[in-house]
């Protein structure tokens, strides 16, 4: 044992060796007694991959100092989960690191294997994880998260008792397959499932959620929540057809899927009594892969939709946000809104956000959206903003504003007083935004081509009267944009742009006239108030 071992101190009966004040006790782990017997002050687990976890978690709760755990990396095992652990230090040696205590014989013997088993060179010469045999999918990245835009869908594994509940997001762009790891976790009722699903943000009656045909009753339960859930397709050779789908790809996990990358890192072909590899995947660590698997291969063919995109007259850009604000808010958006963000406005002044979507609409979701979108854009700037309450619809669009429901109040919030004793401050609204261009902070999409679709607005806010003023600061903004040169396109000249100007202000006292003596109705939109 070395030549500092000392026979007087070792006690062969005992499995003892006493160093000072301090006692060693050596013991084999797949001994039930002594995982429940004494306690220690430092544990040292040698070749800890044979060791089972509950073995492990019994010693470790009665060890008050320290551990250390050393290992061969064969494979993945409990003690990855680990690595990164507050109060836990990862330290990678090899046999180079102790070079000058083991036999030049052995070392000569380690390195002479470098190119006859480059597996066992990777573990037992790099000291790196290695590859297992009969690997399913041995090949995949990792990444921070997942990228916008692609074909999204989602899997799921039902699982209770011993096995997970396993959901998992994948984004399929172009050869490349993305995955996220939503769930992972047992004692699952159906009802449990839907509720995280919900807290989760997955899209009830859009995204399509593809589970476990075995389990009908699960899916007719989970579908009653509003979710638009779907069996797997099944045939006689589906496992082994999809599992060759899913290599069509390049894998990715996100560096959060710990479940994911695990089940990826062992899931394998099982072997027969002759150590051969059948075409049967093993039953353990395959919940992800399961999940995973069943939506790419039962993923329903994308739907080609045409659309018309109308475009309101202005775009508020990020440049008050942070970078990562403006990052974080367009992936989120972008992923989970399916909308592109026409602009968002940040006010020091009195503390809201000001954003505008353009939303491709084709599911009545517009509520949940809302208050979602609500919640995630307060989460991701850390301030408070009011309520998306305001939206408008024409056909398969939806047109989002935050300005809430009263613009005079909002504008006033910006300090910029519209209404003074019920009379319109035209002054205060053009100084105002004319400040705003000059910082660069608003931009314009186009000279309001589709005006007369803009002011008619107007007629199906409930209160007519209180949308006439507002059209004239429209008219007025983007007339003093128009002198100042902030148009994106060029501008028309100044007689024509009047000509419009006058024949809009027109309009707005015809339909204020109208408007005395009945409500007007518009049975053609949804709810409405203003958009700018």
């Amino acid at each position: 044992m070395g030549k500092r071992f000392r026979d007087k101190n070792w006690n062969k009966t005992n499995s003892t060796y006493t160093l000072g004040v301090s006692t060693i006790e050596f013991f084999s782990a797949d001994v039930p007694s002594k995982l429940r017997g004494g306690r220690r002050d430092i544990l040292f687990l040698n070749e800890a991959n044979n060791i089972n976890k509950e073995a492990f978690d019994e010693l470790s709760v009665r060890t008050s100092k320290c551990t250390f755990i050393d290992y061969n990396p064969v494979g993945e095992f409990w003690a990855h989960e680990l690595i990164g652990l507050p109060k836990t230090a990862y330290i990678h040696s090899t046999f180079m690191d102790a070079a000058d205590l083991v036999d030049p014989a052995v070392i000569e013997d380690i390195v002479s294997r470098k190119d006859r088993d480059p597996n066992w060179w990777r573990i037992y010469g790099l000291g790196l994880t290695g590859k297992i045999k009969g690997l399913i999918h041995p090949d995949f990245e990792q990444i921070d998260m997942l990228p916008s835009g692609g074909r999204e869908i989602y899997g799921l594994d039902f699982g209770y008792s011993q096995d997970p509940a396993a959901l998992v997001k994948l984004n399929i762009i172009g050869d490349c397959l993305y995955a996220q790891e939503l769930l992972y976790q047992t004692e699952m009722t159906n009802q449990k499932i839907a509720k995280y699903m919900e807290l989760l943000g997955v899209r009830k009656h859009y995204d399509i959620i593809i589970a476990d045909c075995a389990e009908p009753k699960s899916i007719a339960e989970i579908r009653e929540f509003g979710f638009d859930i779907r069996p797997c397709a099944k045939g006689p050779d589906s496992v082994r057809v999809g599992i060759q789908k899913v290599n069509q790809y390049k894998q990715y996990w996100t560096k959060d899927s710990l479940n994911g990358i695990k089940e990826q890192r062992n899931y394998r072909w099982e072997e027969n009594t002759d150590g051969k590899l059948t075409t049967k995947p093993i039953d353990d660590y395959s919940h992800l892969m399961d999940a995973r698997r069943m939506a790419v291969f039962t993923m329903p063919e994308p739907k080609v939709i045409q659309r018309k995109v109308k475009k309101s007259a202005f775009s508020i850009n990020f440049s008050n946000l942070s970078e990562r604000s403006q990052l974080l808010l367009s992936i989120w958006t972008e992923k989970n809104l399916k909308t592109s963000v026409i602009g968002a406005l940040w006010s020091s002044q009195n503390g809201h956000l000001y954003v505008q979507f353009e939303l491709d609409f084709t599911a009545p979701i517009a509520d949940d959206i809302l208050s979602r979108a609500t919640a995630k854009i307060s989460e991701i700037t850390n301030r408070q903003i009011t309520s998306l309450k305001n939206f408008h619809i024409w056909g398969n669009e939806v047109f989002f504003d935050e300005w809430g429901g009263d613009l005079s109040t909002d504008f006033q919030r910006l300090g910029m007083h519209i209404r003074e004793n019920e009379q319109y401050n035209e002054m205060g609204a053009v100084a105002m935004v004319s400040k705003m261009a000059s910082a660069g902070t608003i931009t314009i999409h186009d000279r309001c081509s589709a005006l007369d679709d803009q002011l008619g607005l107007w007629r199906i806010t409930g209160k007519p009267e209180e949308g006439f003023g507002y059209a004239r600061a429209l008219l007025s903004i983007v007339s003093t944009l128009y002198k100042s040169g902030k148009f994106v396109e060029k501008p028309k000249p100044l007689k024509e742009y009047s000509e419009v100007k006058q024949k809009a202000f027109k309009r707005i006292e015809d339909i204020k006239n109208k408007a005395g003596s009945e409500k007007p109705k518009n049975p053609e939109y949804g709810r409405h108030s203003w958009m700018i």
